[in-house]
């Protein structure tokens, strides 16, 4: 009766939990000199647990592979190349240049910049305030894009097929409260 009722994950929630997984290593690599017992180097080790657990799940190794935001800094990859067993290190390789090449290797794919982000057909951009100048000084043409949504089972969580949204951080900014994003420069993210 419970196995009739369980349904796999959706894919969304698989991305998700991979996309989690890849900030806990940034996190676990940039507070390293700060954790001790355990140490970072064996708390590692306590996350190829459930990574390995997501990748038998999903089904296809292409799902894992897809998942590169957020991109893994330089000190993560590092610290994972130096701390992780072999059996760990050949699971980590099979997941791609998304997770194996750092942040600052990285060149996003050009579709993902296209013009007139926020615009829709026909829409004249409002006259924009000094102060609004100030708190977005990206240009347009070069931040946002849309690239469709693949959902195995239809869900999309409200967002249409080509609403996915990305914009590639010019500086590095650390948030001051809850309401704001820490972000590094460099860095794509996706917009909801």
């Amino acid at each position: 009766m419970l196995t009739l009722r369980a349904k796999p994950p959706s894919e969304a929630e698989f991305i998700d939990s991979l996309q989690k997984l890849k900030l806990a290593f940034n996190l676990l690599a940039k507070l390293k000199k700060h954790i001790q017992n355990p140490s970072a180097s064996e708390l590692v080790h306590f996350l190829f647990g459930p990574l390995e657990l997501v990748l038998q799940s999903c089904g296809s190794p292409e799902l894992p592979r897809s998942v590169v935001s957020p991109h893994l800094s330089r000190d993560a990859v590092d610290f994972l190349r130096g701390h992780l067993s072999p059996k760990e290190m050949t699971i980590f390789e099979l997941l791609g240049d998304g997770w194996t090449r750092p942040r600052s290797g990285w060149e996003p794919p050009a579709e993902l910049f296209r013009t007139s982000p926020w615009e829709t057909e026909g829409s004249a951009e409002p006259p924009r305030s000094p102060i609004s100048n100030l708190l977005s000084p990206y240009k347009s043409d070069e931040i946002f894009g849309t690239q469709p949504l693949n959902s195995s089972n239809g869900s999309n969580n409200g967002l249409t097929s080509s609403s996915r949204k990305y914009a590639k951080i010019r500086y590095h900014f650390v948030a001051r409260n809850a309401n704001e994003l820490s972000v590094l420069q460099d860095e794509v993210l996706e917009v909801r």
